[in-house]
């Protein structure tokens, strides 16, 4: 059975009007939560097998306002992912659902 890279992203605080630095991850169909939304970008990098030269730009969120669903990436990878409130902050878990060539075995 192949491995599937998952893997989780923590924020503290509230959410923050930075739409200057926003545009650095989201795409402009991409409007919410921004700090949960960077939970989100961020658990998809790591769940990325290889993802050495990945910026979060490359990642696409089907449903920005669900606080669960499914991405992508430009490489056609598959993910979903799951967002949390906490005291703290934001819990975002995401998992890789593709494989393609640079997967683990």
């Amino acid at each position: 059975m192949a491995r599937r890279p998952a893997w989780a992203s923590t924020s503290r605080g509230g959410s923050r009007s930075i739409p200057g630095r926003a545009r650095l991850f989201l795409h402009p169909s991409e409007e919410g939560d921004l700090l949960r939304l960077w939970t989100v970008k961020e658990a998809l990098f790591k769940a990325t097998p290889a993802n050495d030269g990945a910026v979060f730009l490359d990642y696409a969120v089907d449903d920005p306002q669900a606080l669960s669903g499914r991405a992508s990436d430009r490489h056609g990878r598959a993910f979903e992912y799951l967002s949390r409130r906490r005291p703290e902050g934001w819990l975002t878990l995401a998992v890789s659902f593709s494989g393609g060539a640079d997967a683990a075995a």
